[in-house]
C-alpha cells in the first residue's frame, strides 16, 4: 500500500526520469520524452489522455502536440483516460461494502482523501503490475526492455493498451476469498471494454502484440489452458499469429490472491487519435487561441504535429484492414505457444 501511495502521483505526461517543469504547460511535450545522450535508455510514459468533457478548452492542442512528440520520441506508452478511470471507480463503488468508500486496489479512502485519490491508485497499480518482475522473484520474469522488444513491430507504434483485473479484492465485495475461477475470470476480463484503461474496444480490432504479466501462484500450465480459450477469439496480425509476451511474478499484490496486467498493442487505439484530431481540428481550423502559443515557439509545429498524428492513424489503420488469410507463414519454436 505504501508503494500504491508513492506512485499514486502522476503528471500529465510520466517522465522516465525526474524532471522539473520550467516551461509554460503547452510545451510540456517538449519535455514528455526529451531526447537522452544515452540511446541504451528506454523511454517509458504512461500518459493521462484527455476525455471529450476535458475543462481545459485548450486541451485539444495541448494532447495533439503531446502525442506528436510522444510517437517520435517515447519507446513506450502506456495510455489512460480520466473517464475509464471515473467508469472503473464507479463500479468499484457500486460493488463494495457501504462502510467501505473504495476498493483496497485502488488505495484506501479516508476523510482526507482527495477525489482522484481512488483513479490515482489504479494508474498506479498498472505501473505496479508492470514493474512487478523487476522488484519481486518470480518463474518467469520480464524485464522492461522485453516489453518494447516483444511488443512494439514498428518503432512509432508503440502505444500498449492497458488493461487490469482484478480492480476490486475479495474483501471489498463482501467474500471471504477469491473463487475458484479466479484466474480464468480475470483472464477473459483483461481482454473485455470494462477494464481497459483506455475507452476502447480490442476486440474489434486486430493484435499486432500482447503481453500479460501475472502476479500470485499462477502456472504455465494454467497461462497455457487460458490462452487456448480465448485465443480464438482475438484478431491477430497474420505475420504475428503467437505473439503474447506472459510474465509470472509469484507475488501476489496486497489483500488479493493474483491479479493480471495486460498490454496490447492494438490497432484499435487509432480510434482515441482520430478523436483527438476531430477535437484539434474544430479549434484549429479557426485560429483561436493560437497566439498563446506561438509567443513560444513557431506555428509550423502544429502542422507538423498535426502530419505525425494523422499518419500515425494510417499506419494502425493499414495494418487493421489487412486480411487474415494473407499468406503470412510465421516461425516458431517447436514445443511453444507463445513469445
Amino acid at each position: 500500500r505504501g508503494a500504491v501511495r508513492l506512485a499514486a502521483v502522476l503528471p500529465d505526461t510520466a517522465l522516465p526520469r525526474g524532471r522539473h517543469r520550467q516551461r509554460p504547460r503547452q510545451l510540456h511535450a517538449a519535455d514528455a520524452c526529451g531526447r537522452v545522450p544515452n540511446p541504451d535508455v528506454y523511454r517509458f510514459a504512461t500518459s493521462i489522455f484527455p476525455s471529450e468533457d476535458d475543462d481545459v478548452i485548450t486541451s485539444p492542442y495541448n494532447a495533439m502536440l503531446t502525442l506528436s512528440h510522444l510517437a517520435e520520441d517515447a519507446d513506450c506508452v502506456f495510455p489512460v483516460d480520466n473517464q475509464s478511470l471515473a467508469e472503473i471507480c464507479g463500479r468499484i463503488e457500486s460493488l463494495a461494502h457501504k462502510s467501505r468508500a473504495s476498493s483496497s486496489l485502488s488505495g484506501p479512502r479516508d476523510s482526507h482523501s482527495k477525489p482522484f485519490d481512488a483513479m490515482n491508485g489504479i494508474a498506479a497499480n498498472l505501473l505496479l503490475g508492470v514493474t512487478s518482475s523487476v522488484r519481486f522473484e518470480g518463474s518467469l520474469n520480464v524485464d522492461l526492455n522485453e516489453i518494447t522488444n516483444n511488443l512494439v513491430p514498428y518503432p512509432r507504434m508503440h502505444f500498449l493498451l492497458p488493461s487490469m483485473s482484478p480492480f476490486a479484492t475479495p474483501r471489498d465485495v463482501g467474500m471471504a476469498r477469491a473463487g475458484s475461477r479466479a484466474l480464468e475470470t480475470s483472464f477473459s476480463q483483461c481482454f473485455s471494454r470494462e477494464h481497459q484503461l483506455l475507452r476502447a474496444e480490442p476486440r474489434r480490432s486486430t493484435y499486432l502484440a500482447c503481453g500479460m504479466l501475472f502476479r500470485g501462484d499462477v502456472t504455465m500450465s494454467d497461462v497455457q489452458r487460458n490462452m487456448a480459450r480465448i485465443k480464438p477469439s482475438l484478431r491477430m496480425v497474420p505475420w504475428n499469429t503467437e505473439g503474447f509476451k506472459i510474465g509470472l511474478c509469484g507475488v501476489p499484490p496486497a489483500d488479493a490472491p493474483l491479479s493480471v496486467t495486460c498490454l496490447s498493442n492494438n490497432c484499435c487505439v487509432r480510434g482515441t487519435f482520430t478523436s483527438m484530431q476531430e477535437r484539434f481540428m474544430k479549434l484549429y481550423k479557426r485560429k483561436v487561441y493560437v497566439h498563446h502559443y506561438t509567443r513560444y515557439m513557431e506555428a509550423a509545429v502544429f502542422d507538423q504535429a498535426l502530419e505525425d498524428v494523422h499518419s500515425l492513424i494510417e499506419d494502425y489503420a493499414g495494418l487493421d484492414s489487412l486480411p487474415q488469410d494473407s499468406g503470412y507463414t510465421r516461425m516458431r519454436p517447436l514445443g511453444t505457444g507463445f513469445l
